[in-house]
């Protein structure tokens, strides 16, 4: 029999490959092709009449028959089979110089390969030949993983990345590989790009503590993962082999953890380039913080980044309302304006991320883009409030300081507001809004109970809607006409109802400075 060493059917320990030592000049009297090919763990010298006890599933079995003066070939083979064995080896004696008809009638039945072995050959001579068959293959396994290495090293030292070491792999054995982040994105592959469903199936898999060795659900057969990790432990990445992992054979998952060590290697590179781009990035801020002491260096700092200094630049400032920044935030949001075909500066602090792009579709698109980058990462950090101040587009970088102060007054209010939009630019929230932020929660909560607790203590006891009649009459202006249609009443029952009002607050509703003090009241109460 010829040896199959092409990839993906590396050689193993099986009866065929003993065959293939003419030495031991072993006969096959039963078995097909497969059952000859499969792998087996060893082999067991037995005389017992009933050795399944003793016997690992897929050992290959060696006797010379003398438990037939004990038992009978039916139960001697039913016993063997019940542990799994992978064959029989019948050794012939000078007592006993053919295989028993009744023994290879059993092995039919029982569907177990049966051989012979001459009188002159002893089993220790098939155990030495299993010795060195292993040798090889353990020998040729090392070859194989040098080269591969070095493959692999010469991939990564040229620059090919992720891409390069699933071509390694992919090309020795021929199944399809991804590698996919624990954001969902696909950072290379060896097919089709995936969609969207099925990343974000992947990522929630990574996401899993522990993670499975397999990943089921995403594709039609459960697909082997194998973890890429960084500096200190974390999943970074998963590599998805689309075949079940107990399909896949010893070198091969040697192969793949190999290769997900290089894959770690790329993961570490970069973080590293992530990190010098965010200390690049945050000196950027820096610059364009300090006035003119620095500020002839940014634009130098944008074109590193792509970006025209003289062209129209927009700025969002992402901040959380609840909850310290997650530390990928900065990624995600990258990698969602990058997949705008847009090149951007990305800063991330302790409180905001900050985004800077050229921009030359107007304020009212890019409140639209903002909006809609804010929506898919809430989608991936749900349950928690994230809000976008947005810088109005300006020619230049002379206007980059004041762009920056107002989109972070933006957020610093869309924040604290407990209801209304999440993306806004400083203009829309209004002056009034930027001093109320200015202040401590307990001071615009005081402010507020002092001038609305009369109001909302009758509402309680009588259930009135005083509360929220005064703030339909303040965000329309006044207006009595469309206050009362908005509200569904006659203008002499809004009227009586703002008297009421008026004599609880002590507040004359026809004075406007004491209309501007209810109404910040009502702001206050919304950002404490």
């Amino acid at each position: 029999m010829q040896r199959d060493l092409r990839p993906g059917h590396p050689r193993s320990l099986s009866i065929a490959a003993l065959c293939e030592d003419e030495t031991l000049r072993l006969d096959v009297l039963l078995g097909d092709k497969n059952a000859l090919a499969a792998e087996i763990a060893w082999l067991h010298v037995t005389e017992l009449p009933d050795p399944s006890r003793y016997i690992r599933p897929t050992e290959l079995v060696l006797t010379n028959g003398l438990w037939l003066e004990q038992t009978s070939s039916e139960d001697f083979v039913r016993a063997v089979a019940a542990a799994g064995a992978a064959g029989v080896v019948f050794g012939l004696t000078v007592l006993t110089r053919t295989v028993p008809e009744d023994l290879m009638r059993a092995c039919g039945l029982a569907g177990l390969p049966l051989l012979s072995v001459p009188v002159d050959v002893p089993f220790a001579a098939l155990t030495q030949a299993a010795a060195r068959v292993q040798g090889e293959i353990q020998q040729e396994s090392l070859l194989k993983a040098l080269r591969r290495g070095d493959a692999l090293t010469s991939v990564m030292s040229q620059g090919g990345g992720a891409s390069g070491v699933l071509e390694v792999l992919a090309r020795e054995f021929g199944f399809p590989l991804v590698l996919i982040d624990r954001r969902g994105t696909e950072l290379a592959g060896s097919g089709d790009a995936l969609p969207p469903a099925q990343l974000e199936a992947a990522a929630k898999v990574l996401a899993r503590r522990p993670p499975p060795l397999e990943a089921e659900g995403i594709w039609p057969d459960p697909a082997s993962l194998f973890l890429i990790v960084d500096a200190v432990g974390e999943v970074e990445a998963g590599l998805f082999c689309l075949r079940p992992h107990h399909l896949l054979t010893v070198e091969e998952q040697v192969a793949l953890n190999q290769g997900a060590r290089f894959l770690n290697l790329d993961v570490a590179q970069r973080q590293a380039i992530r990190a010098a781009e965010s200390r690049f990035s945050g000196e950027l801020l820096e610059m364009i913080l300090s006035g003119s002491a620095r500020v002839a260096e940014v634009p130098d700092r944008l074109r590193a980044f792509g970006i025209d200094p003289e062209g129209t630049l927009a700025l969002l400032v992402f901040a959380l309302a609840d909850a310290p920044l997650p530390s990928d935030l900065d990624s995600d949001i990258e990698a969602l304006v990058r997949s705008s075909r847009l090149l951007p500066v990305v800063a991330g602090g302790s409180q905001d991320i900050v985004v800077i792009t050229s921009w030359s579709r107007g304020l009212e698109s890019l409140l639209e883009f903002a909006e809609s980058l804010r929506a898919e990462l809430a989608r991936a950090h749900p349950r928690r409030k994230l809000v976008v101040g947005v810088g109005e587009p300006g020619e230049g970088v002379g206007l980059l300081k004041e762009q920056l102060i107002r989109a972070r007054a933006a957020a610093n209010v869309l924040k604290r507001r407990k209801a209304g939009a999440l993306t806004a630019t400083a203009a829309s929230l209004g002056t009034h809004s930027m001093l109320l932020a200015l202040q401590r929660d307990a001071t615009l909560s005081r402010f507020a109970a002092e001038e609305l607790a009369a109001i909302r203590q009758h509402d309680l006891m009588r259930g009135t809607e005083l509360e929220a009649t005064l703030r339909e009459f303040l965000n329309r202006n006044g207006h009595w006409a469309s206050t009362a249609e908005a509200l569904f009443l006659h203008v002499n029952t809004l009227r009586n109802r703002l008297d009421r009002i008026g004599s609880l607050t002590g507040r004359d509703m026809s004075n406007f400075a004491d209309r501007v003090d209810l109404f910040l009241a009502l702001e206050a109460d919304a950002m404490s």
